[in-house]
This record gives structure tokens, sequence and C-alpha cells, in this order.
């Protein structure tokens, strides 16, 4: 199976019945993000799971950029499983936010790991992302 990302990134896509909604990628050495579609009341959800940083962001952001080419309107991140979380996918929820509400949509954040509640209040980012939670008390 040929690399992703490059030659000599140590990153693989895996395949092997996944299924359309399942995209996920393998590094070698066993860290992963794996992206599952789900269905939201919400919106279009995301379900995230694993390590989400530099060698993993571009998976989400094309997942993004495919879900907006599809004509979502509202797209929520479960990040409950995420369980690693660096700069890199910090700014890629960033990004992904701003291209939302460019093309009038907006990303939302359901729940969220302890690891990545802590990355979004260290940063200042928390109130840059909205949440499921605050959706519901407006």
């Amino acid at each position: 199976m040929g690399e992703a990302g490059g030659r000599g990134s140590g990153i693989e896509p895996e395949g092997g019945g996944a299924g359309p909604e399942q995209t996920s990628l393998r590094r070698v050495g066993g860290a992963a993000l794996e992206i599952v579609g789900e269905p939201r009341d919400e919106g279009r959800g995301l379900l995230l799971r694993g390590e989400l940083d530099l060698a993993c962001a571009a998976l989400l952001e094309r997942r993004l950029e495919r879900l907006l080419d599809d004509g979502a309107e509202r797209i929520v991140l479960e990040m409950s499983e995420v369980t690693f979380m660096d700069s890199t996918g910090l700014r890629t929820l960033l990004v992904g936010a701003e291209r939302c509400r460019a093309a009038g949509g907006e990303l939302l954040l359901g729940e969220v790991s302890r690891q990545v509640e802590r990355l979004l209040e260290i940063s200042g980012a928390a109130g840059e992302l909205r949440r499921v939670e605050a959706e519901a008390e407006d």
C-alpha cells in the first residue's frame, strides 16, 4: 500500500471494508486518527478517535472540505475519544471553523476529551469554538 504524506513519512492510509463514512489513518508505530461519520440532530457529525496531530491533521482538514463541498451547513465534531491533540490539530479546528463560517455554516464541538479541553483552555481557543451545549442554552 502506498504512503500518504510523502516518502518516508511513516503514514499509511488504512483500508479494508471501512465503508464510505469511515476514514482512518495509521501511523507506523501505532498512533492513529480515525474519523467516522455519524448522523446527528445538530448537523453532520464526525466522531474522532485517536491522535489529532501534525501527522494526521490533514486527514480531518480534507474531510471537513468534503463535507462543505457536499453542502453541509453544520458540522459537529465529537472528540471525546481524542487521546492527544497538538497545536497543529488545534489550528485545524480553528481554520475549519473559519471555513465553515465563510461558507455560511458552522463547526461545533460536541463532547471533548479532558486532554482536548485542557489544550483549548490553555491556548485561549475555548472561546473561539462553539460547543453543542452552548447552542442548546441559546
